[in-house]
């Protein structure tokens, strides 16, 4: 009668539980890069939905009031987008304030520099007075801002342009970024 296992059948466990081990760890190692992996994406992602609802909150926000110059003097323009440097400048209706004195009303403009899109806000009567200052999107490789006021017709690279006067406020922005090569196009309205 046995009452003890031979050193066969002993190294033949040992092979078996390594093989298993094995296997179970080149399992949870691909796990960890996966959810590695997916956490980096969702975050991203979240960061530019964020970044894309400052814009769209702004743009609710907007008020048909003229902006003025750095003299302050009004220019009669309610609304300025283009797509170089300064891709959109307007007024918007800030939070509200503790201190009755200072207006809500901010001037917002979003510049495109050194691959960054920036949010800068400033009291709508005197915009060379910066308040704050806003990094939306980083590592930009491509930006393209358009305006258009009907969804059929064209897009304009700037506003005002030629076909629409001074105080009138693009209803529909398209946005194209492309951002650690990942490319992004966002449709925002005015209305």
């Amino acid at each position: 009668m046995r009452k003890a296992f031979t050193l066969i059948e002993i190294l033949v466990a040992l092979l078996s539980v390594s093989i298993i081990t094995l296997f179970s760890f080149d399992y949870l190692s691909n796990t960890i890069k996966v959810k590695n992996q997916l956490t980096y994406q969702t975050t991203k992602q979240q960061k530019y939905t964020n970044a894309i609802n400052v814009i769209r909150l702004d743009l609710m926000q907007l008020t048909r009031m003229p902006l003025k110059d750095l003299n302050g003097r009004y220019t009669g323009v309610t609304f300025f987008g283009n797509n170089e440097n300064e891709l959109m400048t307007f007024i918007s209706l800030g939070a509200s304030s503790q201190n009755d004195i200072v207006t809500k009303l901010r001037r917002i403009t979003y510049v495109f520099e050194n691959g960054q899109l920036i949010r800068k806000s400033s009291p709508s009567n005197r915009p060379s007075a910066l308040t704050s200052e806003k990094l939306l999107f980083e590592n930009i490789e491509d930006l393209t801002i358009s305006f258009s006021d009907s969804w059929g017709e064209g897009k304009y690279n700037q506003w005002p342009n030629n076909n629409y006067p001074l105080d009138t406020v693009p209803k529909y922005i398209f946005l194209d970024v492309t951002v650690d090569g990942d490319e992004f196009s966002y449709l925002l309205s005015s209305f």
